[in-house]
């Protein structure tokens, strides 16, 4: 009894405050079009708005990402500006000139498609070696 009069209570409540627009939408996230009763309503359900908001969330942090990233080879003292200056790299700076990993550089070590000379226990590799790489 006393359920059935606080739902009567609250179903009145909601017909009062209901709004009677009726719109016709495009959903944000989907591109598809959806009913809005409201003038605020962006998206067709709630999955939609969650998908958006989260693809958002994931926008940002990336961004975030690259200018940190940025910013750490503009002040690291092996940036790029100074690597094509440079005559002869370490296995660590070619990475960084060529945009390859460690173990690719590595690799082509091994297999005697880069040149190097050993000082010690590291690699050294001649700049000129590396533009051959690229020129026939």
């Amino acid at each position: 009894m006393r359920y059935t009069l606080i739902y009567k209570c609250i179903k009145s409540i909601s017909k009062i405050m209901s709004s009677n627009l009726i719109l016709q939408r495009v959903c944000e996230y989907c591109n598809k079009p959806f009913t809005a009763y409201t003038t605020k309503t962006r998206y067709c359900s709630k999955s939609c708005n969650s998908r958006d908001y989260k693809s958002k969330i994931r926008n940002e942090k990336l961004n975030i990402s690259k200018v940190e990233f940025k910013q750490k080879v503009l002040e690291s003292p092996h940036n790029i500006i100074l690597l094509n200056i440079k005559p002869y790299l370490n296995i660590k700076e070619t990475c960084l000139l060529l945009n390859a990993s460690d173990s690719t550089i590595r690799k082509m070590i091994k297999e005697g498609v880069l040149p190097t000379m050993r000082i010690g226990v590291k690699h050294v590799i001649r700049k000129s070696d590396i533009d051959k790489l690229f020129t026939y």
